[in-house]
């Protein structure tokens, strides 16, 4: 199985620092997915971190920087069982609640 780690820029994710230097004061908090990307194998694990506030739309993004050559049509499914189609489900949704989790597999529709 294949693992990468997302790099951050001056010791923080790019995205937050963005947003910390806009006047609005972030009050969400963060969380580190671990999201198993398909390559026809095993999987290649990455674990990257979002606010609680980004979405499904958001995952995409920073799947497509690791991997820009990927096909668009997959979706993500939790290791609970839970499909994420929906773009604007939040992080804070996926990892809370019984069905909640910090694991997301990438999984081509058929």
């Amino acid at each position: 199985m294949h693992r990468l780690k997302w790099m951050y820029e001056n010791g923080k994710d790019k995205d937050v620092v963005e947003e910390e230097l806009s006047p609005v004061p972030i009050t969400t908090s963060t969380v580190e997915l671990e999201i198993i990307l398909n390559d026809g194998e095993s999987g290649i694990q990455v674990w990257i971190l979002f606010r609680s506030d980004q979405t499904v739309r958001d995952i995409r993004d920073r799947i497509a920087w690791f991997r820009p050559e990927d096909k668009k049509d997959y979706y993500l499914k939790s290791d609970t069982g839970v499909e994420y189609r929906d773009l604007d489900t939040t992080v804070h949704r996926i990892t809370s609640g019984s069905f909640g989790s910090k694991i997301l597999h990438q999984l081509y529709s058929t």
